[in-house]
């Protein structure tokens, strides 16, 4: 079981769809297993079985061409056994979350993930897949037809924690301090909101339609869903189709706003005071702990959406902040772990 992660640099919403198109990659080239996989804003992480390395790498190699070719975006993809991987840091650890919509979520913990692109970052040459030319992935089931979704309390901050130690109960510690904070356990602090979703225009979603896939017969399927969607929506009839209703309406408890890959991750809608409270508490446990973190705050968060299908369990929504989100926040994050190695 290869562990595949994607590094992504430049525009950030592009940034976004490119991290998220690799679920779209997996899933055509292994459309029969539900891979565990993980979404870090600037990239993302999956594990396959080796049988199937052939067929994925093929798909990423074409996401990577589709990348520099239409989004002008470096994408970088590096592939590295779970044997290899164990022989340098122990196990493997993997779980499940279900999200309160049904879909589930890769958890991943003990440090392979963070050796997995240590390891990958240091070594190309051995890691690096290589180019399969010729071949296109189809991101039919990919879409961002949302705006991006104004916060309800004023900021939308994107945070990352780390315990050098990976104590667990310290990071029980940390989720209780934000739930007391900004209201986790309630859904208050998670900025995808039903109210809050809005169609782009129709010339904006033709745009980007294009840049979605390379060949004719992709690119008129894709926009003809664009128009189809679009036309639901102003004619009023996506609000009153009960199917796409109960899907918009679900999209909060689809959504990956809170996550677990060897750091925890999230996206949360903020106050100003809460945004400043929740930094005085981070510091007074870094003092404590000894934890490291990284924030970035914007006033909106940005929606890429994989669906596969519209009822319960069958779409996620990745979520991040906007100019620069988790990137952003992960420089800090990464300063503070060099502070603390020193």
């Amino acid at each position: 079981k290869p562990i595949s992660k994607v590094y992504i640099v430049k525009e950030y919403k592009d940034v976004n769809i490119i991290g998220a198109a690799t679920l779209a990659s997996l899933r055509n080239a292994v459309p029969d297993l539900e891979l565990p996989f993980v979404f870090g804003g600037d990239g993302a992480t999956a594990l396959f079985p080796a049988s199937r390395r052939t067929e994925v790498e093929k798909s990423l190699s074409g996401l990577r061409q589709l990348s520099q070719s239409h989004f002008n975006l470096t994408l970088r993809v590096g592939v590295i056994t779970v044997p290899d991987l164990t022989a340098e840091c122990g196990a493997v650890k993997v779980g499940k979350l279900l999200l309160e919509g049904g879909y589930p979520l890769a958890v991943f913990q003990g440090g392979a993930l963070a050796k997995a692109d240590e390891l990958i970052k240091g070594n190309q040459e051995q890691y690096e897949v290589k180019d399969y030319p010729h071949v296109e992935p189809n991101l039919k089931l990919l879409s961002c037809r949302w705006k991006p979704m104004p916060a309800a309390r004023g900021r939308v901050l994107s945070l990352l924690l780390i315990d050098p130690l990976q104590r667990m109960d310290v990071y029980a510690t940390l989720i209780s301090d934000i739930d007391r904070c900004v209201g986790l356990s309630d859904g208050a602090a998670n900025p995808a909101r039903y109210e809050a979703m809005h169609f782009r225009s129709l010339g904006e979603l033709l745009r980007h339609d294009l840049r979605y896939q390379s060949s004719l017969k992709h690119r008129l399927g894709r926009m003809c869903d664009s128009v189809f969607y679009y036309a639901l929506v102003k004619l009023g009839f996506f609000h009153r189709s009960g199917t796409l209703q109960h899907y918009a309406q679900s999209t909060a408890k689809h959504s990956d706003y809170r996550k677990f890959d060897d750091a925890l991750r999230m996206v949360i809608d903020c106050s100003p005071d809460q945004v400043q409270t929740l930094r005085q508490i981070l510091t007074q446990r870094r003092e404590e702990y000894g934890i490291c973190y990284g924030t970035h705050e914007s006033d909106c968060a940005l929606m890429t959406c994989f669906v596969p299908g519209f009822k319960d369990g069958q779409h996620i929504h990745f979520l991040d902040g906007s100019g620069g989100g988790y990137a952003l926040a992960a420089k800090e994050l990464k300063a503070q772990l060099k502070a603390t190695h020193l």
